[in-house]
């Protein structure tokens, strides 16, 4: 594989792994303690857990709708929690959701 398309490659891969934020245990606590509601941090655990089941790439891209639209209906004090912790917060670098 010559070099160009190799980083084409790695690139892909790592932009795939960077929205695909883990929601385990770990992220769960750190939200909590930044403030997230219980609501939230159970819906977003339970869309996450759902995605694990399959791992498959048609699974991955059901996740992110899901997680979308999650974001889209959290309150505003919950949005920005998440958006600051996943590094898509007021640094004017947030999706558009």
């Amino acid at each position: 594989m010559t070099k160009p398309v190799f980083l084409l490659l790695l690139l892909a891969l790592s932009i795939h792994a960077i929205f695909l934020i883990p929601f385990d245990g770990k992220t769960a606590t750190r939200l909590k303690s930044r403030g997230l509601s219980e609501k939230t941090s159970d819906e977003l655990e339970k869309i996450y857990k759902e995605y694990l089941k399959e791992k498959t790439d048609k699974a991955y891209y059901r996740y992110e709708e899901l997680r979308k639209k999650l974001v889209r209906s959290m309150p505003a004090a919950d949005r920005k929690i998440y958006q600051d912790y996943t590094g898509q917060g007021s640094s004017g670098n947030a999706w558009n959701y």
